[in-house]
């Protein structure tokens, strides 16, 4: 049976809220933080079992690599996207990856804007391996991806009463300052990544009874991916915006001017349609009260998960710029179904 592209992408993102290579890391990789502590209480990394634990628990340490996989695919399938809708120089390496074939219905849907070319690329791409990783990154960038991703595991300390020249000092070591400890660090990490592949293989492939579940190793392994997985963030942010704000309060103000903006986009389609017809105006003001009450107690909600912690006000803004982007897609759709038929 033919595969229906279009379907499975569409579906895939109504099953993603958040969809960017950013929020997978703040969002899925931060539940799954969360999961990892709980699981640590009944058994620390160095195997010891506490006075709660039952042998049947073992399961739950099983999901382990299943999760931190998930968030590796998800996460390089959104950096895929993300390069090629970011256009030169990475959208014309594109054509070096494997053959893909598009049918009608996905270049009709490119042509539409229903979707982009990197939607439809990083969907069908193998991300099954760190082979798989490293070549597709590799092609994409047109650099030695493993290689060049060292230094973003060692950020520089700097001394505090020291003044710190943010645009003539790297925050990074460089290649040739790394010693021999460090590469044998990311040498050790890189291979743990292959482990927990390996180990969601089989978790998540086979009933693997008899397998002896090395609580240890599932630890270590699940600590050097997601370490993996902040360092190839790094890499990218210095491909696609190397002076993107870093502090929190500074990304509490970009969130906070593109939530203005977006408020401004909705409003003003708010306004478009009612001049459209000015019959319905007090629905379509109405819904929209209701509306900004569901964003309001959502986010708070939301916020509510984070509680205490320095990231709440961010997590907020992002959740109100997420209900409102959903928002003024609703609102073009019925904007364009009124200039239509002149009916909501």
């Amino acid at each position: 049976m033919k595969r229906d592209y279009l379907q499975e992408i569409n579906s895939k993102r109504e099953r993603a809220k958040h969809n960017e290579r950013d929020s997978i890391l703040s969002h899925r990789l931060g539940a799954l933080d969360s999961v990892v502590q709980h699981c640590i209480e009944f058994v620390d990394v160095n195997g010891l079992q506490s006075e709660n634990y039952r042998k049947q628990d073992n399961e739950i340490h099983r999901y382990i690599p299943i999760g931190i996989i998930a968030c590796v695919e998800s996460f390089f399938r959104a950096t895929v996207k993300e390069l090629i809708d970011f256009g030169s120089p990475f959208s014309e390496k594109a054509v070096n990856l494997r053959e893909i074939k598009f049918d009608f219905s996905v270049v009709h849907a490119i042509a539409g804007k229903e979707l982009t070319v990197g939607d439809f690329l990083s969907h069908l791409l193998p991300m099954k391996s760190f082979e798989d990783i490293n070549s597709t990154i590799g092609t994409m960038t047109g650099r030695d991806f493993l290689s060049e991703l060292k230094i973003y595991f060692f950020e520089k300390e700097y001394d505090e009463e020291k003044e710190y020249d943010e645009e003539n000092e790297n925050r990074f070591y460089q290649l040739s300052e790394l010693t021999d400890e460090m590469n044998k660090e990311v040498a050790e990490i890189y291979n743990d990544v292959k482990e927990t592949f390996n180990l969601r293989n089989i978790f998540c492939h086979e009933a693997a009874e008899s397998h002896i579940v090395d609580i240890p190793k599932i630890y270590k392994c699940y600590e050097s991916t997601k370490r993996f997985l902040e360092a190839s963030d790094e890499f990218i942010w210095e491909l696609v915006e190397p002076n993107r704000p870093t502090s929190n309060y500074d990304m509490k103000i970009r969130a906070d001017e593109k939530l203005t903006k977006l408020l401004e986009q909705m409003n003003n389609l708010i306004e478009e349609i009612v001049n459209i017809s000015d019959f319905d105006s007090e629905d379509i003001k109405g819904v929209q009260k209701f509306w900004e009450e569901y964003r309001d107690k959502r986010a708070k909600l939301i916020g509510s998960y984070w509680q205490g912690g320095t990231g709440q006000g961010l997590v907020i803004l992002e959740e109100e710029i997420f209900l409102t982007e959903n928002r003024i897609s609703e609102l073009k759709e019925t904007l364009k179904y009124k200039k239509t038929f002149g009916i909501i």
